[in-house]
């Protein structure tokens, strides 16, 4: 199972994670939940951290890494690697789900993201367990039609295109955001 963290001092951790104040608090949940899931259920899930970049050299997780026995701690591995080799993907609210939904990976938000739309992912609230929603998780396929209608609508209408990559991106992007906005 892989978490996504977030930056620190995000305002993915400072404004949208409701539950969780800090990613050292988010992380140590993930982790329990899966020591519960692996006692309740007899099973041997490893949990695969991933610190977010911007984080190396500001933020010290050694003592973090010290107390989750058995959790690895991922810097240097390409993120996409890591979702390739991982059954699911949590995180409070990263790109990185987003990325995962490319590879038909199940994915659950521990915080308020703006893709948290029910069969898309598994928004998890304090009311709810991890332990208890693994299961389903783990066994029921995800919903691809969802998936690709959702991912094709991230290209075709949210995402701005990157202005170094097609020479009129930029002109295209402000004349979405103006149509945006007159309609």
């Amino acid at each position: 199972m892989l978490y996504a963290m977030q930056v620190y001092d995000d305002s993915q951790i400072r404004l949208f994670s409701p539950y969780y104040s800090s990613m050292f608090e988010s992380v140590r949940y993930v982790y329990n939940q899966m020591m519960e899931y692996n006692e309740k259920f007899g099973d041997n899930l490893r949990l695969v951290v991933k610190e977010h970049p911007s984080d190396y050299g500001r933020i010290d997780y050694t003592e973090l890494r010290e107390t989750l026995p058995g959790t690895m701690f991922l810097r240097n591995t390409p993120v996409r690697e890591a979702i390739k080799g991982s059954l699911a993907v949590i995180t409070i609210n990263s790109s990185v789900a987003v990325e995962a939904m490319f590879y038909g990976l199940p994915v659950v938000t521990l915080g308020l993201a703006f893709f948290n739309v029910p069969g898309l992912v598994n928004h998890l609230t304090p009311d709810d367990s991890l332990a208890d929603t693994l299961p389903m998780l783990l066994s029921e396929p995800v919903d691809n039609e969802l998936r690709k209608h959702f991912l094709y609508y991230l290209w075709k209408y949210y995402l701005i295109p990157h202005p170094c990559k097609t020479s009129d991106g930029a002109k295209k992007g402000a004349d979405r955001i103006i149509e945006t906005m007159r309609s």
